[in-house]
């Protein structure tokens, strides 16, 4: 660990919601490791649902007759066995707990309610249906907390020695996007690569190349500007620049091709800098490697 790191928000947990995917149980690692290397509490939460009672017309309800006694055993049996997983990787080292044994009805409100209260929530991209994936963005676009959302890739290693990738648009009004990117690589001991889309009226109305060139390393000199407090902040980290013209979305997808974990941010209920709604969406299905979401206040 980097000496100039500091432990953000050490007393909080790291949350991770449970259910019987694989992409869970691929969040369920990480952030069991993550847990281990920051020597913080762990929280299992289940974001399974009771099971739904359908009538003849099709129309279900959630099965309200005996939720306070639904205990059943697979959802004790998935949280035994994500609590023994989470034990095996933190080897003892950190507490791991869970908060509940019972499905909720409303997983995302459960987990936005505990988001006040936690170091980042892990999740899994999708799982059984497709309520898990609406539940994973929904818990992004509102938590006041990171939130760190991974897919199952089985031919996917997550490269240990891999950077961060920060996408950012403007370093000042993404500050804590920018903190959050530099304390990853501090803690991680990797490099931190900065994708910056940039484009003028200038250079959208010509082709001249040596105007684009000059524009372009006018970009790179204002970003490491922005950039300094953080470097200063963060002596050992190095920094590699990539202020783009092309899609951020394929930038940040090149990039993030070597990396352990890409890092973007959002404000309120948008997401922040380059990255429009349909530009994050596209990111969460062809990422393989974790995706850090961070709020903007």
């Amino acid at each position: 660990m980097y000496p100039e790191f500091e432990e953000r928000s050490s007393q909080l947990p790291i949350i991770v919601g449970v259910d019987a995917s694989s992409a869970s149980r691929q969040a369920l690692l990480w952030a069991a490791h993550e847990s281990r290397r920051r020597r913080t509490r762990l929280m299992l939460v289940p974001t399974t649902r009771p099971p739904v009672l359908y009538y003849g017309n099709g129309m279900g309800v959630w099965a309200s007759i005996d939720v306070d006694t639904f205990r059943t055993d697979e959802c004790q049996a998935l949280l035994d066995e994500a609590l023994t997983v989470a034990a095996d990787v933190t080897k003892g080292a950190v507490a791991a707990e869970i908060t509940n044994n019972q499905p909720t009805v409303q997983p995302v409100v459960d987990l936005i309610e505990r988001s006040h209260r936690a170091q980042m929530i892990v999740l899994g991209a999708h799982g059984p249906g497709k309520h898990v994936g609406a539940l994973a963005r929904s818990v992004a676009a509102h938590s006041p907390c990171p939130v760190v959302i991974l897919h199952h890739s089985p031919k996917h290693q997550i490269p240990a020695t891999g950077p961060v990738v920060l996408g950012i648009n403007d370093a000042t009004t993404s500050a804590p996007t920018v903190e959050a990117a530099f304390e990853e690589a501090s803690l991680r001991c990797v490099d931190l690569v900065v994708i910056h889309r940039w484009s003028t009226d200038a250079t959208e109305a010509c082709d001249d190349s040596v105007l684009e060139w000059a524009l372009e390393l006018e970009e790179y000199t204002a970003l490491s500007e922005e950039l300094k407090p953080w470097q200063q902040r963060f002596p050992s980290v190095t920094v590699r620049l990539g202020a783009v013209r092309t899609s951020a979305r394929r930038a940040l997808v090149e990039a993030a091709s070597d990396a352990q974990l890409v890092v973007v941010g959002r404000r309120d209920t948008t997401w922040l800098g380059a990255l429009r709604p349909t530009t994050a969406t596209a990111l969460l299905r062809r990422l393989e490697c974790p995706l850090m979401i961070v709020h903007h206040s």
